[in-house]
């Protein structure tokens, strides 16, 4: 209907900007199609020694398993790491680190796996707002904590410590602010 109105007008310039507009978000969606077609693996590959950065607030750990959003230092691209760590002592200096660190890793990388099911939470789909296209599974780790931060590391720093801060809170307050100042 928008668009019948806007065609039917008599304005020569409102119909030129119109369509150029129209033809500009066309080709920037095209454009950006083809980039995530260029970014994502096509099948499992093997990656040895590729360093990653690691912000704080953006690792999740469930008992051994350990997931982190990280971006590639190297090329820039944003990637899901998984690991399942060795042992127990592991795991927990990557969980009590609320620093930014730098991931060494091998292992696996592979496109994220799509919903198999009608109705099932789509990974793939969610990750892409975040323009991660890949996930690499990781067989070996090394964490380095000594890296030079700036101010949006600062930021994600400042994030995890209020995280942790907050969960000391009772219960309902926990979550809270943790949701309500820390989204």
């Amino acid at each position: 209907m928008t668009f019948y109105r806007i065609i039917s007008l008599k304005e020569r310039t409102v119909l030129i900007v119109t369509c150029c507009i129209a033809i500009f978000t066309a080709v920037r969606c095209f454009n950006e199609q083809q980039n995530i077609r260029s970014i994502t693996v096509k099948q499992q590959c093997e990656i040895t020694n590729r360093t990653y950065l690691v912000l704080p607030d953006q690792v999740t750990i469930n008992d051994s398993f350990i997931s982190a959003r990280a971006t590639d230092v190297q090329t820039g691209e944003r990637v899901i790491l998984a690991y399942f760590g060795k042992n127990y002592q592991e795991v927990q200096k990557i969980s009590k680190t609320s620093s930014v660190m730098r991931w060494t890793v091998s292992g696996n990388k592979c496109p994220l796996e799509p919903a198999t099911n009608f109705n099932q939470f789509d990974s793939q789909r969610y990750y892409w707002q975040f323009h991660i296209y890949n996930q690499v599974k990781c067989k070996q780790l090394r964490v380095v904590n000594n890296y030079q931060s700036g101010l949006i590391q600062r930021c994600h720093v400042l994030r995890a410590k209020l995280y942790t801060y907050f969960s000391y809170f009772p219960h309902p307050l926990a979550s809270y602010c943790q949701q309500l100042i820390l989204g």
